[in-house]
């Protein structure tokens, strides 16, 4: 009996299977899951940027742009708002503490392997739900792990109001930026640019990663599986 995994990456079961539908995906986890749920040859397409919004800026930037520390990101508080509501009430407590520390300890393994040897069922009606719950609290916890050991230095998040619900104070928190209007000024004038890759993705880079190299900024990031095949650590990136 052949058993067909979805995910939260592919929520419906109206699949457009097709000779003439091709799936790509960034993420080469992913991959054997597309398979599995019936899409022929599925192709890795790692993200990239756009050079001619992302380069290299001379002219000054506003001082809302600058700053020591910078990281650009969500807080993840909607995400987890929206998938929590859809799991059955005590599933976060049944898994949470024990799946975020297996998911810390052994970093980018993925979420569904995770809870399927803490004896969730793969099967049962709301797993992905679950999975994708799950994803989203891991990626909020390190986030605020990683900004409240740099509040302290100075850092200075570009983010939605959620953080204010995960860190005290709200000094260091500054509006959203543009994506193609001031995030590239951000890259450009921010000393060191933080990134925080999401566990959605356990071996692929960020759009971040890419965008900040393009703008000739400096930025310090996780390492990722992928990262070795499109940036020399070290010299092109810094990695922690």
């Amino acid at each position: 009996r052949r058993v067909l995994f979805r995910s939260y990456i592919l929520y419906k079961d109206d699949r457009q299977l097709s000779d003439f539908c091709s799936l790509f995906s960034w993420e080469k986890s992913y991959l054997p899951r597309m398979e599995e749920t019936g899409f022929k040859s599925p192709v890795f397409l790692p993200l990239a940027t756009d050079p001619e919004t992302f380069r290299p800026i001379c002219s000054p930037a506003p001082p809302r742009c600058r700053a020591d520390i910078a990281f650009v990101g969500n807080s993840m508080t909607e995400a987890n708002i929206k998938w929590e509501s859809k799991i059955p009430p005590g599933c976060m407590h049944k898994f949470s503490s024990m799946a975020l520390a297996r998911q810390f300890a052994e970093k980018r393994k993925p979420m569904r392997e995770i809870l399927g040897e803490l004896g969730a069922d793969g099967e049962a009606a709301g797993f992905i739900d679950i999975e994708a719950a799950m994803v989203w609290k891991a990626t909020q916890e390190y986030r605020k792990q990683l900004a409240r050991r740099l509040l302290p230095l100075g850092l200075v998040i570009y983010g939605d109001k959620g953080w204010r619900s995960l860190l005290a104070g709200s000094h260091w928190l500054r509006p959203r930026v543009d994506y193609y209007r001031e995030l590239p000024l951000v890259y450009n004038f921010t000393t060191i640019n933080m990134n925080s890759t999401s566990f959605q993705m356990n071996s692929a880079v960020n759009h971040r990663v890419f965008d900040c190299a393009a703008s000739g900024g400096f930025f310090l990031t996780d390492h990722q599986a992928d990262m070795d095949s499109f940036f020399e650590p070290g010299k092109d990136a810094v990695c922690y």
